[in-house]
C-alpha cells in the first residue's frame, strides 16, 4: 500500500512486518519513525541506504527471516 504523509492516520502498524520510507524530505521520515515506530517498536527499526542494500541484497533475508 502507498500511502500520502497525510494519509498516515491509515496506517495499521499490525498488517506488515517491515515498511519502507521513501523520498527526499529527511525530517518528515524521522518525524515519521519516531511518531509512529519508535515507541511501538523500539528495538526493531533498521536503517539502510540505497548502496547498502545494492551492494549486499542478502541484508534483508538474514534480517527478517529470524
Amino acid at each position: 500500500m502507498i500511502l500520502k504523509s497525510f494519509e498516515l492516520n491509515k496506517l495499521n502498524l499490525n498488517n506488515q512486518n517491515f515498511y519502507l520510507l521513501y523520498g527526499d524530505n529527511e525530517g518528515l521520515k524521522e518525524e515519521i519513525i519516531a511518531k509512529l515506530f519508535k515507541k511501538n517498536y523500539p528495538d526493531k527499526i533498521y536503517k539502510y541506504d540505497e548502496k547498502e542494500i545494492i551492494d549486499n541484497k542478502n541484508i534483508f533475508s538474514k534480517t527478517y527471516t529470524k
